[in-house]
Parts: C-alpha cells; sequence; structure tokens
C-alpha cells in the first residue's frame, strides 16, 4: 500500500507494470488519498486538503489505468497532472488489481 502523493503516479504504473512482469503476473497495487499529515511533514511534502488529496488520487488512477491499457502511449490531462505520449513498456502481464 502507498499513498499517493509519494510518487508520481506515472512512474508508479511503469514501477508496477515491471514487477507485475518480474513476478509472472503477480503484483498488486494498494493506492490511497493519503492521511496522515505526520509522515508528510517529515517528507517534507504539503498536506492538501481532503477533498484535494482524493482529486488528485482520482486522476493518478486515470493516469495508472490509461498506462497499463492504451496499446501504444497514454495522454491525460486534468487539474493535478499532465502526461503527453507517455509510454508503459513493457505492459503488465494481468491489469494488476487496483485496490483503492
Amino acid at each position: 500500500m502507498t499513498c499517493n502523493s509519494y510518487r508520481n503516479p506515472l512512474l508508479l504504473a511503469k514501477i508496477v507494470s515491471t514487477l507485475d512482469v518480474i513476478s509472472h503476473g503477480r503484483s498488486e497495487l494498494g493506492i490511497g488519498a493519503g492521511w496522515y499529515g505526520r509522515e508528510y511533514e517529515s517528507y517534507r511534502y504539503e498536506f492538501p486538503s481532503h477533498a484535494t488529496r482524493i482529486s488528485q488520487l482520482d486522476e493518478a488512477l486515470a493516469i495508472i489505468k490509461a498506462m497499463w491499457s492504451n496499446e501504444s502511449s497514454a495522454s491525460f490531462e486534468g487539474k493535478y497532472y499532465r502526461i503527453m505520449d507517455a509510454i508503459c513498456n513493457p505492459k503488465p502481464i494481468q491489469k494488476p488489481p487496483l485496490l483503492s
């Protein structure tokens, strides 16, 4: 389980995709919006409002799913994240279960 704020969703999608290939289709991704303000402070990350963290998670999930699903590349433009023609190779063997 990870907090959305700790990794760029594009990078996270690529990491989990690679892990899925290495593990022969056994990876899972648990991701949440983040809740523990003290942890954010210790990492020196901004601790946005609950509503903002939920919105960021929604956008991150859309990016992760697009990275795993689109054949060639993925693009996304939201309020918090933007990607253009991003490539995720190798693709995961399975669509790793997303637990959010």
